[in-house]
Formats: structure tokens, sequence, C-alpha cells
């Protein structure tokens, strides 16, 4: 930075500091730019899932995070930091100008390129739609989040500075990205800016003294550590487990344990099975069967505006017959119809296809892709071979909920949807339906199996979630030649784990989970994924007990740290006590040890 004089501006050291990388953030501008519109040709960029713009906004979040540090590494230097802080200007002010040059800095190698790349995909067919104006805003505030996170984590002691750098991943990982849903994301971004200011103080090493910048510093590290403390305590257990031999994975066949049965492929799950089953049925027809394996089928549904879910195959597709290839638009909630040269031959939606696209949406929500059809809502639609019209196949009852799957293998064919499954035969009819007791989303899989010398058929499901709360249960059906559905077992399993540990998240840090969990729900609730979501389990009172115990034990433990350290006292009991364990870590790191007094010698 050049020598400013002493009684600059917050305006003048602001764009001291920019001058100081606009050359090279345009350079790296200039390749952003070429890199996204290689990307755009190659793997059409603008309709790829959720998972794959994460990864991207991942790029974008650590690319900001060393900026940050890089940025901080040259002013906490003594000398560099007591010259920057001898102003006749505030820190935080000082603090605010430096920020702002490196807010620049992300706009001018992040935002920029990709507005300058959305004109330019257009112009190469690829349909942009609202949803991409706020993912660009999106990715902004993702470099935002790392820039700030790397620049306050740089700034103090690096013991206090490195557990805040979980923090901007969480983010990341836990958000989802609706043009409509980034006030969030700003205000996530504005608490790091607050915890960057309020570092700005001429002795860095310093821990906080008030008890806003107690609030400030410690609320990204309590997130931090209760995610750092429930990842430790998974390995370590399962580490331990494993080590002697008694890990659920490695135990001795169980038919009791909910393991034991998810891990078993449709062969094995009816040999075990075959006890109970029909005696027409035999070992040999069983290896004779025709089995349909369904594992992990819960997935959230497409919403408008938003990328299409990690397991969802995204939202386009190609006809192979026609040579069509389908890009969905968010706005005209339609497809936009291409032939293999890329030429736009016109629109399609419920219905036939049109040169433009209507005023009225086709679909309530975002198609979900089911082998050759297309699902919405309860509704099931096919591209009809005779003409270019989307025609409804299939509507289910609303019982069943929304459509999630519809899979197939000879003459077994499964249609799950978020609350019941479906048997159909070859023609598409429904011959049987059966609730699904704990939602879709707490199933771990389905078995669906049939012969080909027999009209009856086997189906199984396995309830329950691995490493989350749930009620493994093993279900069993006998479905006969007329369809009706004859129930041969029923047994609840035993988890894989005990309840403290699958709960381990809300015992290291009770309050900081439930509000987190509570914003989770309040989310899929508008947006729609809240009907594949059973009800989690009420935690019971041997959780309740140990919470209890912690909480007192992480009372006790933080008074005896104020001992030991100075400032707290009985206020940082307290808040252990409504905390958990968690709080325990950044007591740790927001208090300085106590220093014995001096001793005298005659």
């Amino acid at each position: 930075m050049r020598a400013l004089p002493e009684n600059c501006s917050m305006l003048d050291l602001l764009r001291a500091e920019w001058r100081r990388y606009r050359l090279p953030a345009l350079g790296v501008g200039l390749a952003h730019l070429l890199l996204l519109i290689y990307l755009t040709r190659l793997l059409k960029l603008p309709q790829q899932s959720l998972s794959f713009l994460t990864l991207i906004g991942a790029v974008y979040m650590i690319s900001g995070m060393l900026f940050g540090a890089w940025q901080m590494q040259g002013h906490r230097r003594p000398s560099s930091w007591l010259s920057l802080l001898h102003r006749p200007i505030s820190p935080v002010r000082i603090g605010a100008a430096l920020a702002g040059a490196g807010s620049l800095v992300m706009l001018q190698t992040v935002l920029l390129p990709i507005v300058l790349a959305l004109p330019i995909m257009i112009f190469m067919g690829q349909p942009i739609d609202t949803l991409h104006a706020g993912l660009a805003v999106h990715a902004l505030l993702l470099s935002l989040c790392g820039y700030l996170t790397g620049a306050a984590a740089l700034l103090g002691p690096l013991w206090r500075g490195l557990p805040l750098l979980p923090f901007a991943p969480l983010l990341l990982f836990d958000y989802i990205p609706l043009p409509w849903l980034l006030l969030p994301m700003i205000a996530f971004d504005l608490l790091l800016l607050a915890v960057l200011l309020d570092r700005f103080r001429p002795d860095l090493a310093a821990p906080p003294q008030h008890l806003g910048s107690r609030l400030l510093q410690g609320l990204p590290l309590l997130i931090a550590f209760a995610w750092l403390l429930q990842m430790l305590l998974q390995i370590l257990v399962q580490g331990m487990l494993a080590l002697i031999g008694t890990h659920p994975s490695q135990a001795p066949e169980n038919p009791e344990q909910f393991e034991h049965w998810r891990r078993l492929n449709a062969t094995e799950l009816w040999k075990q099975a075959l006890p109970v089953l029909p005696a027409t049925w035999t070992a040999a027809q069983l290896d004779e069967a025709d089995h349909l394996h369904v594992r992990y089928p819960g997935t959230s549904l497409p919403q408008r505006h938003q990328p299409a879910a990690p397991r969802a195959g995204g939202l386009n597709w190609s006809d192979p017959k026609r040579g069509w290839t389908l890009l969905f638009s968010h706005d005209t909630m339609r497809y936009r119809v291409q032939d293999p040269r890329g030429r736009q031959l016109g629109w399609l939606g419920a219905g036939c296809l049109t040169e433009q696209a209507q005023d009225t949406p086709a679909f309530d929500h975002p198609p979900l892709l089911l082998g050759g059809a297309v699902g919405v809502g309860n509704r099931l639609w096919r591209l009809q071979p005779g003409n270019d019209c989307l025609t409804l196949a299939m509507e289910l009852p609303a019982s069943a909920g929304a459509l999630q799957a519809l899979e197939r293998q000879g003459r077994a064919q499964l249609l799950i949807g978020t609350q019941a499954l479906l048997g159909l035969d070859a023609q598409g009819r429904t011959q049987w339906q059966l609730a699904l007791p704990q939602g879709l989303g707490k199933t771990e899989h389905f078995t669906l199996s049939r012969h080909a010398q027999r009209d009856d058929a086997l189906l199984a499901m396995v309830e329950g979630r691995h490493l989350q709360p749930s009620q493994p249960r093993l279900r069993l059906w006998h479905i006969d030649g007329q369809g009706r559905l004859h129930a041969l077992l029923d047994r609840p399993l035993k988890p894989d784990f005990p309840d403290w540990f699958v709960w381990a998240d809300w015992l290291v840090a009770p309050a900081i989970s439930t509000l987190i969990g509570n914003y989770k729900q309040w989310l899929e609730r508008q947006f729609g994924s809240a009907h594949l979501l059973a009800e989690t389990p009420p935690r019971s009172p041997r959780v309740l007990g140990i919470a209890l115990a912690l909480s007192v034990l992480s009372g006790l433990l933080a008074l005896a740290l104020s001992r030991r350290r100075s400032g707290g006292g009985i206020g940082w009991a307290f808040a252990a006590v409504a905390l958990g364990p968690a709080s325990l870590g950044v007591q740790a790191l927001l208090q300085d040890r106590v220093r014995p007094g001096p001793t005298w010698s005659r």
C-alpha cells in the first residue's frame, strides 16, 4: 500500500487498498469468465443440479477464504498493524475500509464474470431464468462468506482463529440456494463482518472484553465447536468399536439388528425370511425370481427457481427417437426443445409442442424424471410416440402423496410415492397400494420379487435410517394373484447405535441444534420437502437425563475454568448450562489464562 497521509479518510483507505489488487483481480475475473464459457459448452452449466452447483460454490468460498487470509496476513505483522491503526480513523472504520476493498475484489472476480457470462449463455442457446440471477448473487455471498471468515481467522492468535474456519462450509452445505432466500445468507455475512470488525483492536492477542464482543466472537465458534464435537464423538466411538471388534458392521449375524437387514441384497433377504414365507415359495424359486431392489428412495422434490435435488437426476432429458434435447425453464415452467444442432424447435408443457411459451405455467412444480416419463405432484406424464405431446398417463390417489420414483424390472413394477407404494401391471394399472407409516424419508429400502411362473409376489420394506434418530422395523408382505396384501412379518429392530449416539449433535449443543433444526423444518414446510420426512422420534428419558447431566457438568467445569482464566465467573457457568459442552471450548478460547502475581525475594 502506498504511504497515506495521517489524516486520510476511510474512503481514501478503501481506494488505496483496492488499487493493490485491482490488476490481479482483473486477470482472475477474465480467467473466470473464460472458464464459465468453456463449462457452458461442455456441461450446459446453467442446467446443472444442486450438488454440482454446491461444488462450484465451495470453490468460490475457498477462493474468498484464501484471499481474505492473504490480505490480512500482510497487515497483522506488529509494525504494520500499529502503523495501520495509528490514524485518526477509528479501528472499526479502518476494518470496514479493508473489508470494503476485499468485497470489491470479490465482486470483480466472482459476480462480474457471472453477469457477463449470462448473455453469452443465452446466445449459446441456454435458457436463463430468474433462478440464475439469484444464484449469481448467491455466488457473491458465498465468496464474501469465505473472505470474511479467512480474514477474521488471521486476526489474532491462530489457536483462536482456526476454529472459525469450519463455520463457512457449514453454511454452504446447510443452506438451500433459492433466489428469494438470500436474506439468511446476507445475515450470515453481516455476522461475519461484525466478527471481523470487532477484531480490529490494538492488541490482536487480547480476548474480547465486553459482553457484546464476546457474543459476536462466541456465536460462530459455538456452531463450529458443536459440529466438530459431534464429528469427533462419532469418529472416536466408531473407531473404538471397530478396534475392539463390536462395531455393528463387524458384529456376527443378528436378525434382531437393523444393520443386519440393511446390508442384505434381495436374494439374501428372502432366504433369511424363508421360514415366514408361504410354503409354496422355495429357496430354488427365490434364486430364479426377478428382484427389484430400491435403496434410499427418498429425495427432496425440485422446487420452482431451485436447482434439481442431488439425486433427482437433473431437470433436463433427451428423446433419442426424435433427437430432442429438452431444457427446463423455471420462468415458463416448460421445456425448451432443441434439435441435435442446438436450434430451438419450440416449447413443450402439459400438452403439445408450441412455437411460443404461453403465459400460464404448464406445471405446478418442476417435473421429476422417472425413466422416460416426468412426474409432477401425483401425476405422471409421457411423451407419446405418435405426436409431439406430453400426455397424462397416470394420476395417483391423494393418499399416495407425490411421485418419487418408478422402478421396473421385468414384470415387477413399483411406483414410489411420498406416502405410499403402488404395484403396477404391464399395462400400468394399479394392482395394490401400501401406505408408508413412517414416511418415505425414514425408509431404508424396498424389495419387490416375482417369479416368471407365478402370479403372486413378495414385498419387503426395511424402515429406519443409519446414524439418524429413527425406529427401525422389518415388514414383509405376500401379494396374491388378485393384488391383495397379506402381512407376513412386522418386527421392530434394534438400532445400530444407542440413542445418545444418534442425538450427539443435540447433546453437545442443545440450544444451537434446536435452533438450526427448527430453521430447517421451516424451510421444508415453506418449500415443499416436509412431506418426505416422518416425524422425528421423541428423545428418550435416558437421552434427556444425559443432556441434563452434561449441562450441569458443563456449568461446573465453566466455573472451574473461570478460576484459571480471567473474566467470566458465574456468567460463563450459566452460559455453559444453557448451551451445553460446546460452550466450554468457546470459553477456553475467549478468556486469557490468569497469570500469577509477582513474587518478592530478599
